[in-house]
């Protein structure tokens, strides 16, 4: 795709990107549903996304599926996504990131390519922060309830 539509490296991760994004969010998880339910009664998130009828992906283990099982049954969450999006990028020699925060409970990941916004530094590199479990959000824009630099980790990358 890259060649025949030639696209330049910042078009090509923003394609890569938006194909992760489009794919419908199920969460994935290591408990059964009433058992994640019942053991974390206070995470509001969790709570609504059960009570609406969200599509789970139940008793995986560590709660993460690895790239080639997302890519075979597009059931993922945004640990999963993340490290799928990772994965294709870090192969075409992208500088990558995975970004996790307790705070949020939630997993994104960093590109290293020049952007503006929000990003980390790790050894000289900015790595911009990119939602993927919702389309259309772009590398250095998060949504405003997750958007504190200060309450992210760099847990993995690539360089």
């Amino acid at each position: 795709i890259k060649q025949e539509k030639k696209l330049n490296p910042v078009q090509f991760a923003e394609m890569a990107g938006s194909f992760v994004q489009r794919i419908p969010y199920v969460l994935v998880h290591d408990l059964s549903c009433a058992q994640l339910v019942r053991e974390n009664y206070n995470d509001k998130f969790i709570q609504q996304y059960h009570r609406d009828g969200g599509q789970c992906l139940q008793n995986c283990k560590f709660g993460l599926q690895a790239p080639v099982e997302f890519s075979y049954n597009l059931k993922g969450d945004c640990d999963t996504r993340s490290l799928l999006l990772y994965t294709i990028l870090d192969h075409y020699g992208y500088d990558v990131a995975i970004f996790i925060s307790n705070v949020y409970s939630h997993c994104i990941l960093g590109i290293g390519l020049p952007y503006k916004g929000l990003f980390k530094s790790y050894q000289g590199v900015r790595y911009y922060a990119w939602e993927l479990t919702a389309a259309d959000w772009q590398p250095g824009l998060l949504p405003p309830q997750i958007a504190g630099m200060n309450n992210w980790e760099i847990a993995l990358v690539n360089k």
